[in-house]
Parts: structure tokens; sequence; C-alpha cells
């Protein structure tokens, strides 16, 4: 993680606690600038990670986050390895079925995985999605099946809700289910949107293991609801080890945590 990135990353804890902070008091607490903080800021703010506010910032209200599109644009670098050991850890044989949610970490984790799942494999994949930038991602590959949910469609995250995508879901089985959240704490996965933590809970309860894909940007984020407690989780993959207090609940749960580190 670079020293930027772990600054950000700090600026989010400080307001997890507080409700508002002065860019002065950052750039002191820190040891930077006040040019540095207020540039972090206004990225964090594009970001839809923080709201500015007059020589300051505020957090985010729990229950609103950007769409898709935006959330791609954070930690890409981190996603993208992290989408890359779920793809060799999770994919073996082909004429298996999985499970994937919509989220900007897991429409990676789509492309990944329409790239590297080839012939060598045998036999076809099936992927059964609620997200319209996951079926786009995989159709490329004409050996993976993909099986679009109906419903309700989101324009802001490129995605279908619903009970009828519940419905649809709970008609199949499959072998993982490979989810994102916004949130990860003690709790459990969060989430801002309740009709995304239905559809995890669903995708939980149709397949054999689960696999949650949170970069280190997600890690002790309460959002509006907790889509799941971490006893669901199987596997977490992540580009940072946890803070000591989700690390020790991660290990109680019984979560396999698997670290994807950047290049040094």
């Amino acid at each position: 993680m670079s020293k930027m990135e772990a600054r950000r990353n700090a600026i989010l804890g400080v307001l997890r606690t507080r409700p508002t902070v002065r860019a002065s008091e950052l750039a002191a607490r820190f040891g930077v600038s006040g040019e540095t903080v207020r540039r972090d800021m206004v990225e964090m703010s594009r970001s839809g990670l923080i709201d500015r506010t007059y020589g300051g910032a505020a957090v985010t209200s729990l229950a609103v986050e950007p769409g898709v599109d935006i959330r791609a644009t954070i930690n890409r670098g981190g996603r993208q390895r992290m989408a890359e050991r779920a793809v060799r850890k999770i994919i073996g044989d082909g004429d298996a079925v999985i499970m994937i949610d919509a989220g900007a970490t897991t429409t990676i984790f789509a492309q990944v995985l329409s790239g590297a799942f080839n012939a060598s494999h045998g036999g076809i994949l099936t992927v059964i999605t609620n997200s319209y930038g996951v079926a786009r991602a995989l159709g490329t590959n004409p050996l993976i099946h993909t099986i679009m949910c109906p419903g309700d469609f989101d324009m802001e995250e490129a995605a279908v809700f619903g009970s009828e995508t519940l419905g649809f879901l709970n008609r199949f089985r499959g072998m993982s289910a490979i989810i994102s959240a916004g949130g990860l704490t003690t709790e459990g996965a969060t989430d801002a949107d309740n009709r995304a933590c239905w559809i995890k809970r669903a995708m939980r309860a149709r397949v054999d293991q689960l696999v949650v894909l949170a970069d280190h940007v997600k890690f002790d984020r309460p959002l509006m609801e907790t889509a799941m407690p971490l006893d669901d989780i199987d596997w977490l993959i992540t580009d940072a080890r946890p803070d000591p207090p989700l690390t020790l609940a991660l290990r109680k749960s019984y979560v396999e945590v698997d670290v994807v580190r950047g290049p040094r």
C-alpha cells in the first residue's frame, strides 16, 4: 500500500469515529501540508467516499454509495490483483456452476475470468449473475455460459434486483458465489443498498462456499445494513491485512483470508 493510499484510508478511519474533521487537523496529524490533504479530499470526494465541507470533510451517508462506474476507479490496481488471485484459486475444471453478484470488483473479476478460462479447464463454466457488467465481460468467452437474472433494472448499478431476481436465484444450485461488499466489519459484510444485501444472502443460500472480494478501503466500514455475518463467509480475498480487531473476528469465524500485496 502506498503512503497516499494509507493516508486516505486513515482519513476514512478518522471520519468513522467523528462526523466531521478539518483539513488543518488532518495535515498536522499526518505530517503533511494542507495542500496535500486538500488534494486527498478532492479525490476522495470525487470517488464518493467523503463529502467536502468548508475547510474540511464529512463522512458520506451510510445509506448512499456512488454508482458502480465511479467505484470502479477506486484502487483499480488492488482490485485487479485480487481478481487474478480469485480466478486462480476458485476456477478449476469446467462443467461447474458459480454465482457472481453486482459490483465494481466483481465486474473486474468477470473480466479476468473471461480471459483466463479456456479449453484446458475442460467443459463449460456456467455463471449466474444479476450484473449486466459481469454478463457483458463473460459474453466474450464462448466457453462460459452466462445466465442473466430477470428483475428490476438499476442504471447506477447496471444490475437487476427485486423479488423476481430472488425467486430466479432460488431455482439454482452452485459450487461458489463470488460477491463484493460495500464494507466489512467485525459484524459482517455490509452494504448501503438493502436490495443488494438480499441478493448476496440468496446466493449464499444456494452455494457450497462464499468468496468475498473486498479491498482495504472496505475495512471497518459499517454501511446501512449487514448483508451477512462473518460466519457465512468462507474466503476473503483482499489487498491488505485488516486491523487486529477485524483480523481476530475473521479468525474466530474461520474465514480464510488471502492477502494479495502489490509490487514493492
